[in-house]
């Protein structure tokens, strides 16, 4: 019998380590591969749901007329409306007006028109829509609304109206306080699309003037023939229909020689559809002067940079001491923390030989990248080096990545902040998406805030602060926000959120713990 007890021991406890080897295996599996589980399971999820969540939510069925958006133009009296259709229409014209009549009677005799361009896309979208249309409108007057809505005349004789649409032009006001919604790396795979919409809407208390995609669109537009930019496009059709869309060249905007890109866009500075050589602008807004460069040009446009440097060499002289803020929008940033090598950690850094000195010496305020799938915010910085730790009287200017809104991919892993002394906040979570909040508040503030994209709860807010008695154009008194103490507004505010990893190191302890405990007791009952 002793011999019979000690063998069900022996196999008992080798039974339990078995098992407790095998929980630790599957523990540090899950570990090991679950954000790519997690990412694979979401497409999959996105994939099934996609059509029928999205895409009669954004167009009528069987409407000709897709991706109607809007964006600035050379002049502010101006803005661009761009569209897609299946064939080439015989007319196209863009009807707009801000009387009341328009608006509330659709009585289009009152409406202005303007006649729309169309070219042939099917070269690029073989099996995408196969035209793309540009009308400009004019005469708008600063700050108004406006409601359009485009009209087709086909070669069989049929025409079609679409829906009124409503845009508001930028207003020229001592007091304007625009707000821009900043995002990059954005995918259909993206769960932000909803929230996006929804902080277009006002749904969220914030009016916006303008939306700053920097890079990245679609992932890519290209792919399925085309159809892919077409989903991407219809999906943010409810934002860029009513909010000036506008957006830089990121790495996966380079196939086809650019054309997706030049072709779905059109921006200030540049003819249309936009050629490879004039793929970067800049507009005003408010009291900000934004600088919109093309990153690619030192890596797959290397012939294009002699240009872009002498047109950005020009734009600065001519708009320093105009504007009280010089911002920058880069696809790819100067600056990162991610771990997987990059232009951006090298210490050869392309962008950075190119840019770094050229934004110092010309005081630029804020650049703005993606590129990296975290969220960076760094200290006023110059050659690697952060040349003070708060934002008031910046002596260099501050880099911020916001790059998680919804790559495809994995979100990067980032070093640890003490490898990088120029950063202040380094933050990648692969299991939440976040946008950026931009308000140029006046020509001595600038608040930046970073929120999570499924409840909007701040990840990460600053202000810029310049103590000066503006020489600039433009004045105005502003108040900071919930603040008696102007220190206050340098305290960083981070949301600290529980790892996946520490959530499975908890579960693994747990089940360890279980299985320890049973085994006690299991040897107990064998004892007695």
């Amino acid at each position: 019998m002793a011999y019979v007890h000690q063998s069900r021991e022996l196999i008992s406890r080798s039974l339990y380590i078995k098992c407790l080897a095998v929980v630790m295996i599957v523990i540090i599996l899950l570990w090991a591969f679950s954000m790519p589980i997690y990412h694979v399971l979401t497409k999959m999820l996105h994939s099934v749901t996609y059509t029928d969540q999205y895409r009669g939510q954004y167009h009528s069925k069987g409407s000709p007329v897709h991706h109607i958006h809007v964006s600035l133009c050379d002049k502010d009296s101006e803005m661009s409306i761009m569209w897609s259709c299946l064939s080439q229409p015989k007319e196209s014209l863009v009807q707009y007006d801000s009387s009341y009549d328009y608006w509330h009677h659709n009585d289009k005799t009152l409406a202005k028109k303007s006649v729309g361009k169309c070219v042939n896309f099917k070269e690029y979208s073989p099996k995408g829509l196969k035209t793309v249309c540009k009308a400009i409108l004019s005469e708008l007057m600063p700050g108004h609304s406006y409601s359009y809505n485009i009209h087709l005349k086909f070669d069989n004789g049929h025409s079609v109206d679409t829906s009124i649409y409503k845009f508001t032009t930028l207003s020229h006001s001592q007091n304007f306080k625009p707000n821009l919604l900043v995002y990059g790396d954005l995918g259909t795979m993206s769960k932000s699309i909803h929230s996006l919409i929804k902080e277009s809407k006002a749904m969220f208390g914030i009016k916006y003037s303008a939306i700053l995609h920097i890079g990245d669109i679609a992932y890519d537009m290209y792919a399925g023939g085309g159809t892919i930019g077409d989903e991407f496009m219809r999906m943010i059709q409810p934002i860029a229909s009513r909010i000036p869309y506008m957006t830089v060249p990121g790495d996966h905007e380079r196939f086809q020689n650019f054309a997706q890109y030049r072709y779905r866009f059109s921006f200030p500075e540049a003819p249309w559809p936009m050629p490879l050589s004039k793929l970067w602008y800049g507009f005003s807004i408010g009291q900000a002067y934004i600088l919109a460069i093309s990153s690619e040009v030192f890596f797959s446009s290397r012939d294009q940079v002699e240009p872009m440097l002498n047109w950005l060499y020009d734009k600065l002289e001519e708009v320093t001491g105009k504007y009280p803020w010089l911002i920058v929008a880069s696809h790819r940033p100067l600056y990162c923390t991610m771990l997987d090598p990059d232009d951006c950690n090298s210490k050869y850094s392309r962008v950075r030989q190119h840019l770094d000195q050229v934004f110092n010496k010309y005081n630029v305020d804020l650049v703005i990248s993606g590129h990296a799938h975290s969220y960076v915010r760094s200290w006023p910085t110059f050659q690697g080096k952060a040349v003070q730790n708060d934002y008031r009287n910046a002596k260099a200017p501050v880099y911020i990545v916001t790059g998680m809104t919804g790559a495809p991919y994995m979100t990067d892993w980032v070093g640890d902040l003490s490898r990088y002394p120029w950063a202040a906040v380094n933050i990648a979570n692969n299991n939440r998406e976040s946008y950026s909040r931009l308000t140029i508040a006046n020509h001595t503030h600038i608040k930046w805030r970073a929120v999570y994209a499924d409840n909007q709860e701040i990840l990460d807010t600053f202000w810029l602060v310049k103590d000066r008695v503006s020489p600039y154009l433009y004045t105005s008194t502003f108040q900071l926000e919930n603040s008696t103490n102007i220190d206050e507004v340098f305290i960083t505010r981070i949301s600290t959120h529980a790892n996946v990893n520490i959530l499975y190191l908890c579960v693994a302890i747990l089940l360890t713990g279980v299985i320890i405990i049973l085994f006690i007791k299991k040897r107990k009952m064998y004892q007695c």
